[in-house]
């Protein structure tokens, strides 16, 4: 009976070893980071993999770009018919942890009636993390002496495996393609 229990937790242990293993090499899953949610729940990226995911990096109490990112991901799921919709999540990722609190992600998402089955508002404490994302999404973003920041204009579309496979750098662009891109993943 032991050796059948060690051996089950040995084909466990390699099952998961080997989905990590799976991932590709410019998966953005690869980044060993822990996050926290806008429950206070913690999760890691590669916790996404399985479903294609729209992303973004904001902050929340920016006046400008991030609600204009945030509105734009709205429209394009507005776009989607009610199967994409429930095909894929939609994760904002913060890059002001002072500030985008994991209460404050919480009250943002339902002060806008975002749907949390498919939204998820995440950040990290560690600067450095969000930096590592920022750098291998080829995201750029600047905290000024005002403590507001100058950033850039992005949303991604991530495959099941955490590979950019489509992005908007700026608004008011075309969705048609990250749509068709929505539908092939969908194959």
């Amino acid at each position: 009976m032991k050796i059948k229990i060690v051996f089950m937790i040995a084909i466990w242990m390699l099952a998961g070893n080997a989905m990590a293993v799976d991932l590709p090499g410019n998966s953005i899953y690869q980044l060993g980071s822990t996050w926290v949610d806008q429950g206070g729940k913690q999760l890691e990226l590669k916790d996404l993999q399985g479903t294609p995911v729209v992303l973004s990096m904001v902050y929340l109490s920016c006046r400008y770009i991030c609600p204009a990112v945030i509105s734009e991901v709205q429209t394009l799921e507005k776009e989607l018919s009610k199967k994409l919709k429930k095909s894929f999540k939609i994760v904002l990722v913060s890059f002001d942890p002072e500030r985008d609190t994991p209460d404050v992600l919480q009250k943002y998402a339902l002060d806008h009636q975002l749907d949390l089955s498919r939204w998820r508002l995440i950040t990290n404490k560690d600067e450095s993390k969000i930096r590592e994302l920022a750098v291998a999404t080829d995201f750029k973003y600047m905290k000024g002496k005002d403590g507001e920041f100058t950033h850039s204009y992005m949303i991604l579309l991530l495959d099941q495996n955490g590979v950019i496979q489509s992005r908007l750098d700026g608004a008011n662009q075309d969705h048609k393609p990250m749509i068709q891109k929505i539908k092939e993943l969908q194959k």
